[in-house]
């Protein structure tokens, strides 16, 4: 199968791509205990969403999303990727993480090391999304190069949650005509996958404890 399914949609799925949402963005200089002494900017814009709410939670009024932004540029330095972008989303060899320049100026213990490891998840925040012409355009020049139908990109540290009255477990008003896309199976479970080794990572002194 393919990156995405194709419609008629019917309900939302986690990993859908959603249009016609707002993102209201909070910045303050500082916490603060009291609402009134609060110095913050408000920051609200459009744009397309990726569904972040596993499916049997999408219910109670409430939907995690995620902004769809442009992809990285630094992301092209490295060949593999270059390739085919959506490798992102999955482990991968070690010396493909990098570009050969910089693999090759590893020594060769750090190579073995590495190589040992196995294949492994690189630049964890992010899940890279196909554009397949349904979904903006937008101007990307790599190396002097127009690339066509560049990809999409969401950063899972930019998370945050929306309500809308037409959420509900039933899904029989679901506003479905904001629905543009819809992953297959596979890539929703590739999406799944790397968002759960995302947030079960644990850091080294929890390690010393869960031994």
């Amino acid at each position: 199968m393919g990156f995405y399914n194709e419609g008629p949609y019917k309900s939302f799925r986690f990993g859908d791509i959603l249009k016609d949402f707002l993102t209201v963005e909070p910045t303050i200089n500082n916490p603060v205990s009291e609402l009134s002494k609060a110095e913050c900017r408000i920051d609200i814009s459009s744009g397309c969403y990726v569904l972040l709410s596993p499916c049997c939670s999408i219910d109670e009024s409430i939907l995690l999303l995620s902004l769809l932004v442009q992809i990285k540029k630094p992301f092209y330095k490295n060949a593999y990727f270059a390739d085919d972008m959506t490798r992102v989303n999955l482990k991968i060899p070690p010396d493909k993480s990098m570009s050969p320049e910089d693999w090759n100026k590893l020594s060769q213990d750090e190579k073995n090391k590495r190589m040992g490891r196995g294949d492994a998840y690189t630049n964890l925040e992010f899940f890279v999304y196909e554009n397949n012409g349904l979904l903006p355009e937008y101007k990307l020049i790599i190396r002097g190069n127009k690339i066509p139908n560049p990809p999409y990109m969401i950063d899972f540290r930019k998370t945050f949650f929306v309500k809308c009255d037409k959420i509900r477990r039933d899904q029989k008003d679901i506003p479905i005509e904001v629905k543009l896309l819809e992953l297959s199976v596979e890539t929703r479970e590739t999406l799944r996958n790397k968002l759960s080794y995302f947030y079960g990572r644990r850091p080294p002194e929890d390690e010393a404890y869960l031994i």
